[in-house]
């Protein structure tokens, strides 16, 4: 049910598909990478020597990986290695965000103009302009087949001087650590095109839910592991900003501390001047560790009985436990984070509780 086509990465257009005999590929929010091998002498999938040429140019490709011709990663392919001993050739690739990580704002002679501002917006207006920036403001090479999520008005902000050199992750991050999620998510549309949906969280992603039985036979829930962790729960927490000193800007947040010995902490987030945006960043912290985190850690088997195009960020799980020696009788609703997965039936949700 597995199947990987190659496409170019400015227009999305379809160039092939490809059978790799091994490789792994993961994904979350914030990014992705993966690895594939092909087989130039299989004799079962041949290619030509013109094919894995036009296939081999970094960064011109990307790979796409689906179940049942919906793509579950996409990943623009970095690093080519051939070995002619056993005639392989090995793709490394990495989501679109890693190119994200290398654009800034601006351009080689577009420093004069390369300040970046963005207000009165709610979080996906934010990404929306942050997007437009890097794919549509500038001239036609700086394309890509990324679609603007909603724009909205609110209250949020952001700035960026083109002398703080920010890149667009950069910028995206920033929305992030004020409590959004972003994702860009493959289709294919109605061409067979790759393009990417930009989503975004308040703070979490919208998704479908899955249902499983952890405990029911042939359950495709194995290795099944939870794991409760308070190396990172706070009791408050502090934000500085710009400045120092008197001067220096923050941000903060705390909750009672109960029965839990005093756990505050302070973080660092100079590139942000606004004490609100620092109160912000505080408070989503703390909202994440503010009690010991419960990790559930488990593989999903791909079978009849579940879709799993619909393994991706965002996705509700509920896990239901009957008689287990140490899990209570009961549901548990998670949201997945993250998902990988290698060529096989298996594949590895990362999730945390909802």
């Amino acid at each position: 049910m597995w199947s990987y086509t190659i496409h170019d990465t400015i227009t999305g257009n379809r160039i092939m598909s490809v059978a790799p005999s091994s490789g792994r590929w993961g994904r979350t929010p914030g990014g992705g990478s993966g690895e594939h091998v092909l087989q130039l002498l299989d004799a079962e999938n041949p290619m030509p020597r013109e094919w894995i040429r036009n296939i081999a140019t970094p960064n011109e490709r990307c790979i796409v990986v689906a179940w049942a011709g919906v793509p579950l990663y996409a990943g623009m392919i970095l690093n080519v290695r051939y070995r002619r001993k056993d005639g392989t050739v090995r793709l490394k690739h990495a989501d679109i965000r890693a190119l994200m990580a290398q654009r800034l704002t601006f351009g080689v002679g577009g420093y004069p103009v390369g300040d970046f501002s963005s207000s009165g917006k709610t979080f996906s207006g934010l990404v929306r302009d942050i997007i437009y920036r890097a794919v549509y403001h500038w001239q036609e090479h700086w394309r890509l087949p990324i679609d603007l999520p909603a724009d909205g008005t609110a209250t949020r902000s952001l700035t960026s001087k083109a002398w703080e050199w920010a890149t667009i992750e950069d910028l995206l991050q920033r929305v992030e650590k004020r409590g959004a999620a972003v994702d860009f998510d493959p289709y294919y549309d109605s061409e067979g095109r790759l393009r990417w949906a930009t989503r975004v969280g308040t703070p979490t992603l919208p998704g479908e839910r899955l249902e499983f039985v952890v405990t029911a036979r042939d359950s495709p829930v194995t290795d099944l592991e939870v794991e409760l962790d308070g190396t990172e729960q706070l009791t408050g927490v502090f934000y500085m900003g710009k400045g120092s000193e008197a001067d220096m800007r923050y941000g903060e947040a705390k909750v009672s501390p109960g029965n839990v010995p005093v756990r505050d902490a302070a973080r660092s987030a100079k590139d942000v001047a606004e004490a609100a945006a620092l109160t912000q960043m505080a408070e989503k912290d703390l909202a994440e560790h503010s009690s010991a985190a419960v990790v559930w850690s488990f593989d999903l088997v791909a079978d009849d009985t579940w879709n799993p195009a619909l393994l991706k960020p965002g996705a509700r799980i509920a896990l239901e436990t009957r008689g287990d020696p140490f899990l209570a009788d009961m549901s548990r609703d998670l949201v997945v984070t993250g998902v990988s997965g290698d060529g096989s039936r298996v594949l590895k949700p990362e999730v945390m509780p909802a």
